[in-house]
């Protein structure tokens, strides 16, 4: 009896015959292994894939930078600039090592409201107060003003 054969072509050299049977048990040893592969992972969940900045956790709202977080190198730089004041209060629970609660409060002084604008604004207001004393409502006195106004300019530029 003749033997059947598949002609199979080759990338380093032309086409070989190879026997059907070898084919035939090729494709039987690879269903084989992709079936017990099949079978061994139906039991277990797929992978769960993280991102890798995130170490394999769950990356949520606790895990996230705070706006104290952000700031407190700088307030930690200009903290002569600043004067900050810390407030931190623990109440204790169960474990001397898990608090019950924390709660963190930092003020910080700030300068130029105090001592630039507040000032200015200060001067402001009395200034206004001022010229709300000249501001009757009488137009008469608004004309009398125009008229000095323009006496004064006249004799300046003379």
């Amino acid at each position: 009896a003749a033997s059947q054969a598949v002609l199979l072509a080759l990338p380093w050299g032309g086409p070989r015959l190879v026997p059907l049977a070898f084919v035939a048990a090729a494709a039987a040893v690879a269903l084989a292994v992709g079936g017990a592969s099949a079978i061994a992972r139906r039991g277990r969940p797929a992978p769960v894939v993280r991102p890798a900045w995130a170490c394999g956790g769950v990356l949520g709202l606790e895990s996230q930078y705070t706006a104290a977080a952000f700031s407190d190198p700088f307030r930690q730089v200009f903290r002569t600039l600043y004067r900050p004041v810390r407030h931190l209060r623990v109440e204790q629970g169960a474990h001397p090592l898990f608090p019950e609660r924390v709660e963190y409060e930092a003020e910080i002084t700030h300068v130029v409201d105090r001592y630039l604008y507040a000032p200015a604004v200060a001067a402001a207001l009395a200034a206004a107060r001022l010229a709300r004393r000249l501001q009757s409502g009488s137009l008469r006195l608004y004309l009398g003003y125009l008229l000095l106004s323009l006496v004064l300019l006249l004799a300046l530029v003379r």
